[in-house]
């Protein structure tokens, strides 16, 4: 794919986080004239305006103010930015192109992109995606996006012989334009973002958007168990590739007498049994189909793509063992930012489970919990300044006990928690209150764990 001309254009970033850096960076490579700009202050990003301002960037921190618009050829937003965001619609409304680090990776990237979205499982998936493409024909793979490494610090150095697997949100493909994977894969649709999206409708808009510019050339990978990606994807242009762990399901991948199977190159290949896969849970089996999907469209041998599932053990913070202490297994699954992650983690565990949750609310609706925390929870320890909806949705369920922070939390845990039990953090909402993030706070889990263990 031919790289945008950006040389002597003048582009304002908006939002100084790891994809606005990694956007500065690059377009400084390109030639741009860039200028930084961050609700923060200056104090607030320390080190971060420090560097940016050695290197010769032009910043204006604490505010959005719309001047600076002026004379703007385009605007490169972070994905925290709202797109409602003033500054963002005055730029629209003069004509300024608006862009995600998705878009602008796209254009300055020759390598082709995987996308993958969904509510949850898209960092699993991307990351067996990206050993299994390991195996294949590509000079190179990477791993980027929402997963963890920001797109535009690789995009700029990627050939057309090589390959980007690329985690994408809801707010990522908010701001998209020509951005056109040739593989786009929809795992899944629950209710999350409320806060965010205005509604249901809007949220599952922007999810769509990852088939927006595909053609007949490209291909959807989509869940056939799941109604919103179904209906999604009956209007699309690609070749579709559905996956499926309810039926057999022609020219796809299912699961056939405990098997994983593939009809996608137009026989019936046998991948791995499900008794083989070392991940927790029935969700992580269709995110592995969706894996295998994306691997057998791109090629990947069968035998290759089987080794990668047997030898794949999960990713950090996602239902990830920490520690047995006195036959008590602790698992951090601090990736569990919504309902719907929350669910699959208890559906996963056969019950005795002490519950650690909260957080920042997103618009949750924890009546699809109800049900199993009365089947599988012991007791819920809550950990966060919005706690309070969640006291009244399990009122009278399970004991509940508020703590002031996660070392109070697995302390506490440790003293419910029955032999042959599991203590269990899956917040199912955002770690903003108390943490920089989801990771510091999966972190800080592991490190109460291991003081238990040392005594």
């Amino acid at each position: 794919m031919e790289r945008i001309d950006l040389k002597g254009k003048r582009v304002l970033v908006v939002g100084l986080g790891r994809s606005g850096m990694a956007a500065i960076h690059a377009l400084r490579r390109l030639g741009a004239e860039v200028i930084g700009n961050d609700r923060k202050s200056r104090r607030e990003l320390g080190e971060v305006a420090d560097q940016l301002e050695k290197e010769g960037i032009k910043l204006l921190l604490g505010s959005h103010p719309i001047e600076l618009l002026n004379g703007i050829d385009l605007v490169v937003t972070s994905p925290g930015i709202p797109f409602d965001n003033p500054i963002l619609v005055e730029a629209l409304r003069r004509g300024i192109p608006v862009w995600g680090e998705v878009e602008l990776a796209y254009r300055i990237s020759r390598a082709p992109f995987i996308g993958i979205t969904g509510t949850k499982g898209k960092s699993t998936t991307a990351t067996l995606v990206g050993e299994m493409l390991k195996r294949g024909r590509f000079d190179r793979v990477v791993t980027a996006g929402n997963i963890g490494t920001a797109l535009c610090r690789e995009a700029l150095d990627l050939k057309e012989k090589d390959i980007i697997v690329a985690e994408v949100s809801s707010f990522q493909l908010e701001t998209i334009e020509r951005f056109r994977p040739l593989v786009a894969v929809m795992l899944n649709i629950y209710r999350d973002h409320m806060d965010r999206h205005r509604d249901m409708k809007e949220y599952i808009a922007a999810k769509s958007r990852i088939f927006e510019n595909q053609t007949e050339d490209d291909f959807a990978v989509i869940n056939a168990d799941d109604p919103i990606v179904t209906s999604i994807s009956q209007g699309i242009r690609s070749k579709v590739i559905p996956f499926s762990l309810r039926r057999k399901i022609k020219g796809g991948v299912y699961l056939e007498e405990g098997w994983l199977v593939s009809e996608i190159r137009g026989d019936h290949s046998r991948i791995i049994a499900g008794e083989k896969v070392k991940l927790m849970g029935r969700h992580n089996l269709s995110n592995i189909a969706a894996a295998i999907a994306v691997s057998m469209v791109m090629g990947i041998e069968t035998e290759e793509i089987a080794d990668v599932v047997l030898e794949f053990h999960g990713i950090e913070h996602a239902l990830e063992i920490v520690a047995r202490i006195n036959d008590v297994t602790y698992i951090n699954d601090t990736k569990a930012t919504n309902v719907a992650a929350t669910k699959a983690a208890l559906e996963a565990l056969p019950g005795d489970v002490v519950l650690i949750m909260g957080g920042v609310d997103k618009g949750n609706d924890y009546g699809e919990l109800i049900e199993l925390v009365k089947e599988k929870v012991r007791h819920l320890i809550l950990l966060g300044v919005e706690i309070g909806k969640i006291e009244e949705a399990f009122r009278g369920i399970c004991p509940m006990h508020r703590v002031r922070d996660m070392c109070e939390a697995v302390y506490l845990a440790s003293s419910l928690a029955l032999p042959g039990g599991y203590v269990l953090l899956s917040p199912a909402n955002a770690s903003f209150d108390l943490f920089r993030d989801y990771r510091e706070r999966g972190e800080r889990f592991r490190e109460a764990v291991n003081a238990i263990r040392s005594g």
